[in-house]
């Protein structure tokens, strides 16, 4: 449990954590650890007291004081997905990943069609509830190694590593699009939401992550004003050419 905490955090983040808990085994061995030696407790007797005190005493102040503070802020509050901030700090760690392996990644911008009727109409108690399943069926939809955040409001993110194939991305997007076309059962409320998605490509539609997002999201929005489901981001080579 404690383990499937620690691995939503960025990695830098988790360092931090072991740096903690290092300090804290130090100071055990400093204070306690000598104290014990000094009496004439066996080696043996004197690991197992470090280890208890280290269970008792640094994993509840890591959990509540660091882990559980660390979670909030890489989180989304209503949905309990990646936000904003971790899904850029994935995406920046997999595009240096896909740079140095010459490989790709993928980003699909998601933007709900039909939600802000529901949150008029019924409040936003249902909406809120309405985002819940809708996080939770797009996340059951992708990969483990796969990233899905909630950005805000109705829009939702997806980074797809080692993904340079469109093929595959459209994959996604209708198996999404297969789950969301049922009904969401909110509060005896049958409901019904449509999305449109953009896809964009590393490198060939941004060489970082807010090139690559940006993208993802114009492509969207060109999706939506055609009624269509989704678009695929415009090379920016192909786009000069036809500027020029």
């Amino acid at each position: 449990m404690i383990w499937n905490e620690i691995k939503t955090i960025p990695a830098r983040q988790f360092i931090g954590l072991l740096a903690i808990i290092a300090g804290i085994e130090c100071g055990l061995m400093l204070t306690i650890d000598t104290s014990l030696e000094l009496a004439g407790v066996t080696r043996e007797v004197r690991s197992m007291i470090d280890a208890g005190l280290l269970v008792l005493l640094c994993l509840p102040f890591i959990i509540r004081f660091q882990l559980r503070p660390l979670q909030m802020a890489y989180h989304d509050n209503l949905t309990g997905l990646p936000n904003r901030l971790l899904f850029d700090d994935r995406l920046k760690n997999f595009i240096a990943i896909s740079r140095r392996d010459n490989s790709g990644v993928a980003v699909i911008f998601i933007d709900l069609n039909r939600f802000k009727p529901i949150n008029d109409t019924y409040g936003h108690r249902v909406g809120d509830a309405m985002l819940r399943q809708v996080g939770s069926r797009i996340a059951n939809c992708v990969r483990e190694s796969d990233t899905v955040a909630r950005l805000g409001g109705d829009e939702f993110a997806i980074l797809l590593p080692a993904t340079s194939n469109a093929a595959d991305a459209k994959i996604v997007v209708e198996k999404i699009a297969s789950e969301l076309e049922k009904p969401f059962d909110v509060s005896g409320k049958q409901l019904h939401v449509g999305f449109s998605a953009g896809i964009a490509f590393y490198p060939e539609h941004g060489i970082d992550g807010s090139m690559l997002l940006n993208a993802a999201d114009e492509a969207m929005y060109r999706a939506k004003g055609r009624g269509g489901l989704y678009c695929f981001a415009i090379n920016q080579n192909d786009l000069n050419a036809v500027n020029a």
